[in-house]
C-alpha cells in the first residue's frame, strides 16, 4: 500500500512538471508568434509608407 501512494505522488508530480512545461511552451510560442505577427505589421506599415510616398510628389495639375 505505502509502494503504491509513493508511486502516486511521484505520477503526480511528474504529470505537474510536465504540465507546468507544456503551458510554458505554449506561452512562449503564443509570444514569438505576437513578436512576429508585430515585426509583420511593422514591416507592412514601413511599406505602405515607401508606396505611398511617392504619390505626395506626383506634378501639380
Amino acid at each position: 500500500m505505502f509502494l503504491i501512494l509513493i508511486l502516486i505522488k511521484f505520477n503526480f508530480e511528474f504529470f505537474v512538471k510536465v504540465f507546468v512545461l507544456f503551458r510554458n511552451i505554449s506561452k512562449f510560442k503564443e509570444q514569438t508568434l505576437g513578436n512576429m505577427n508585430k515585426n509583420m505589421k511593422s514591416q507592412k506599415r514601413f511599406k505602405v509608407r515607401v508606396k505611398t510616398a511617392p504619390k505626395r510628389t506626383q506634378k501639380k495639375r
